[in-house]
């Protein structure tokens, strides 16, 4: 999204957007699925193996991505972005998603550290398949 802001590689950055889009919903289905077995079977709670499944999966995604960027682009910064700053936005979402399931954060990181990705937080409501096959031909 940094090359967003410098009119670059339009297409390619219009391509992560569809994919931020796709991957987003996916998230949100997987909470939504969460939140509802909790509703339909509120002892399920009580299941400390089924609780500490869902918590332990976040965090060794987390651990997952981050050894993926410290192994493809070690001390190097991406856009200007350092793998600091990635680790931290990281933990951040991890702890947000953590807490939209009803757990404590793990990593309490309180702010966002790459604000400009807050912009493309925002839902942007585009039907995948109401987009015309054509606007894919120019990538």
């Amino acid at each position: 999204f940094a090359m967003k802001d410098t009119g670059k590689m339009k297409n390619v950055v219009s391509g992560v957007e569809l994919v931020l889009i796709d991957e987003s919903l996916h998230l949100q289905n997987g909470i939504e699925a969460i939140l509802t077995i909790i509703e339909e079977n509120p002892e399920i709670v009580d299941d400390i193996k089924f609780v500490e499944n869902i918590r332990d999966t976040i965090i060794d995604a987390v651990e997952l991505e981050l050894n993926y960027l410290k192994t493809k682009f070690g001390g190097t910064t991406i856009f200007g972005v350092s793998y600091k700053e990635l680790e931290m936005y990281m933990k951040y979402i991890a702890d947000r998603r953590l807490e939209e399931l009803g757990f404590d954060p793990q990593f309490n990181i309180q702010q966002n550290p790459l604000k400009f990705l807050q912009k493309e937080d925002v839902k942007k409501l585009t039907n995948f398949f109401e987009v015309s096959s054509t606007e894919y031909t120019n990538f």
